[in-house]
């Protein structure tokens, strides 16, 4: 008999304003595996539906089932312990837990979360998949690679790693339970697509090289699907969901640079075979392109490429070192202005701002780079470094002496600084989780990647559409003061007075209240202007 399966992602417990709902990948990726496997499927995403967890509870209960599946974040970890726990009071299902964090931390959840009764280490759709058959026969869960659980007796067993997946191909395509739910609740929905997993970049901050190295004794770091498979899935979004811009939410989408570029012009061919009215968004490190890529790169501009993400991560060669990055600052900065020059949209970059080893003079490098490549965003400029488990910069930090105890298992800021102002000012900056921040980032980040393609997609051209000069005079406003507050606290910072920044706050708050309303006013008259405008065309004869 196929099991009934619950899949839970919670809602992270920061506020967000989000405009859009993006479903959780890896959680789609198991659904349809499992379906494909004969098993019922629900799909709680309450993440992207944000649902409270009063909401989520009830709905996994209404539904019965005889397994639950938990992803979460560090993040949402506590969130989702809560959860399980929950569950566990009310239901007999067993619940089992995946994803990065829960690969590395499979002791410490076992140990300390008697909810859980197991945990998925990597890929997660077969080993979920036997998980699933094996409850339903009753049989011992023994023989399941990829899978610690909690016996009866309460040891705790760690099966064989399970090698990670060569064929990406084979796998059944990720379930949309959610676009249609998120219509219904009236988000915007996104599209994304998984056409490759891992990175052929070994940055030190990075869980993904060891998260699929599991079980494979000399694995390749990057798996790309084959290019029909990818632009298949692409059509079926295309014509099944009205889907008109995809995002590749790969961990790299190019991959080696060689077979890598290869593949990317495949599907930029099929693409332009299929004559498929559709733009996408790609994700890519700063080395990727060379200049005998520029073709290719031309070539997916065709296909339908707008924009690319690019992880920059720091203006400073030394923290790009401490980083293992493999790139210079002039990279990052070549990389953004290639882009752009080719009419390649580049709305965001990563950056991580602080980390143990930071200097001052690092923090302005990075503020600089942020600055000319146009990049400055409160999210960039106080973000931390954030310390996964199995990651290389975790066992430097450690042997530097600069690694604390956890918190809990999901604490990934356990380290100190070796400069204390640094740390100082960190803590001032702090506060991303105030509403009026968060407002006026996902205001800013709908303006930036957004509005942008909607405008040309009422417009019906492919290609973003420029911001008019009274919108884009307020992003630019905006920006200005984040990057001012910044280097206010800095300065006080490197005063060893950190805490001088403090009544500087408030008034930067209730500034940034106002810029948000101004811009808001004005995101909607634009929307507004266009709407009637395309109506307008329409309506002519």
């Amino acid at each position: 008999m196929p099991c009934k399966v619950s899949l839970v992602n919670p809602m992270c417990l920061v506020e967000r304003h989000s405009y859009v709902a993006s479903p959780h990948m890896g959680l789609a990726y198991v659904g349809g595996a499992l379906r494909a496997a004969g098993h019922q499927v629900q799909i709680a995403d309450a993440d992207a539906l944000r649902l409270s967890e009063d909401q989520l509870v009830d709905r996994v209960l209404a539904y019965n089932p005889d397994a639950v599946g938990i992803t979460f974040s560090h993040e949402t970890a506590l969130v989702a312990m809560d959860v399980a726990r929950r569950l566990k009071a009310a239901s007999p299902a067993h619940i089992v837990v995946g994803g990065h964090h829960a690969t590395f931390t499979p002791d410490e959840i076992l140990h300390d979360y008697p909810a859980v009764d197991s945990v998925v280490r990597g890929d997660g759709e077969e080993t979920a998949s036997e998980l699933c058959w094996s409850l339903d026969a009753r049989e011992p869960l023994e023989g399941i690679r990829g899978l610690s659980f909690r016996r009866r007796d309460g040891r705790i067993v760690h099966n064989d790693a399970r090698p990670a997946l060569e064929d990406l191909s084979r796998l059944p395509w990720p379930a949309r339970d959610v676009v249609r739910e998120a219509a219904t609740a009236g988000f915007m929905p996104i599209f994304p697509i998984v056409s490759s997993r891992g990175c052929p970049g070994v940055c030190s901050f990075c869980s993904t090289p060891n998260f699929y190295r599991q079980g494979s004794p000399s694995p390749r770091r990057w798996r790309g699907r084959q290019a029909a498979d990818v632009v298949n899935e692409m059509e079926c979004l295309y014509r099944e969901y009205d889907a008109r811009h995809i995002y590749f939410c790969d961990d790299n989408f190019i991959g080696p640079p060689q077979s890598g570029w290869e593949r990317a012009r495949e599907i930029a061919e099929l693409l332009k075979q299929r004559n498929l009215d559709l733009t996408f968004e790609i994700d890519l490190r700063a080395d990727a392109l060379r200049e005998q890529d520029l073709p290719t790169l031309g070539l997916l501009k065709e296909a339908g490429l707008i924009a690319a993400y690019v992880g920059l991560e720091s203006g400073s060669a030394s923290m790009l070192r401490v980083y293992t990055k493999g790139t210079s600052p002039a990279q990052n900065v070549g990389v953004m202005r290639t882009l752009a020059e080719c009419g390649i949209f580049t709305p965001k970059a990563g950056c991580i701002m602080f980390n143990p080893y930071a200097t001052f003079d690092d923090l302005y490098q990075n503020v600089a780079m942020l600055d000319r490549v146009g990049q400055v965003s409160f999210w960039n400029l106080t973000r931390r470094l954030e310390l996964f488990p199995g990651t290389s910069i975790a066992k430097r930090l450690q042997r530097d002496g600069l690694l604390l105890p956890r918190r809990h298992f999901a604490d990934v800021f356990n380290y100190r600084f070796i400069d204390e102002r640094i740390a100082a000012m960190a803590d001032e900056l702090d506060f991303y989780s105030d509403p009026r921040v968060q407002r006026i980032d996902s205001l800013a980040n709908f303006i930036d990647v957004n509005l942008p393609m909607m405008l040309a997609r009422g417009r019906g051209h492919k290609l973003p559409m420029a911001l008019p000069e009274g919108l884009k005079a307020l992003r630019a406003e905006v920006s200005r003061l984040h990057l001012e507050f910044f280097l206010r606290v800095a300065e006080c910072a490197q005063r060893s007075r950190a805490w001088e920044a403090r009544p500087y706050r408030e008034p930067y708050l209730e500034t940034l209240v106002g810029l948000f309303e101004q811009t808001q006013e004005a995101t909607v008259a634009v929307l507004e202007e266009a709407h009637a405008s395309l109506a307008a065309e329409t309506a002519t004869p």
